[in-house]
C-alpha cells in the first residue's frame, strides 16, 4: 500500500525535537494501486492531528515533486500553502526534479472542516 512519516526526531540522539523547534515533516508514499483512493489525505489529516493536537507543533511542512499534481492536490485540500518551488532541489527516480514545498501552521488547521 505505501508508507507515512512524521518526523520530529534527530536520528542521531533520539532527542525530541517538536519541543526544541515546534515543526516537523509529514509525507507519504503510495503504491500505485492505492492512488485515487483518498488514503494520502485520510493520512495527511491524521498526521496534521496528530502533530497539532498531540505534539503541539506550530508548523508542519511537506514537499512534493512539481509534476505530481495528485499531491499538490491534497496538501491543498488539508489546507496547506505552497511556501516555496525548489529548482532541481530532489532525485527521483535518478533525475533530479522540482519540489514544491507546503506548509500549515497551527492556528490555520480545522480539523472540523477538513472532515
Amino acid at each position: 500500500m505505501g508508507d507515512c512519516v512524521c518526523r520530529v526526531t534527530d536520528p542521531g540522539s533520539r532527542e525530541d525535537l517538536a519541543r526544541i523547534i515546534g515543526q516537523a515533516y509529514i509525507g507519504y508514499f503510495l503504491g500505485r494501486g492505492s492512488w485515487g483512493k483518498g488514503y494520502a489525505t485520510e493520512v495527511g489529516r491524521a498526521l496534521l492531528s496528530f502533530g497539532f493536537d498531540q505534539l503541539k507543533l506550530l508548523r508542519i511542512w511537506a514537499w512534493c515533486d512539481t509534476e505530481n499534481s495528485a499531491s499538490v492536490r491534497v496538501l491543498e485540500k488539508l489546507g496547506m500553502r505552497r511556501e516555496a518551488h525548489f529548482r532541481k532541489s530532489v532525485m527521483v527516480q535518478g533525475d533530479w526534479r522540482d519540489c514544491f514545498v507546503y506548509g500549515i501552521l497551527r492556528d490555520e488547521w480545522d480539523p472540523i472542516a477538513k472532515i
